[in-house]
């Protein structure tokens, strides 16, 4: 998922995608193994993220300092 319908699937459901809302999980319980790998799986996404932004973030450094030179 891009980060665009990320932001509006979180701003609409106030949850990660494939992680239980609150309500559900008090209503539901937890089970701790499937939780643990999906907050694994969502860090693994942030990282995904955050390289992809830095990545942005460095060509539009580069395309300023040659403007700027």
């Amino acid at each position: 998922m891009d980060i665009n319908r990320l932001e509006d699937f979180v701003k609409t459901k106030y949850h990660l995608p494939e992680i239980a809302s609150e309500k559900e999980m008090i209503e539901n319980g937890i089970d701790m193994k499937d939780f643990q790998l999906k907050l694994l799986q969502k860090t693994e996404e942030m990282t995904l993220y955050i390289i992809q932004l830095n990545k942005k973030i460095e060509l539009l450094e580069n395309k300023l300092s040659k403007n700027k030179g």
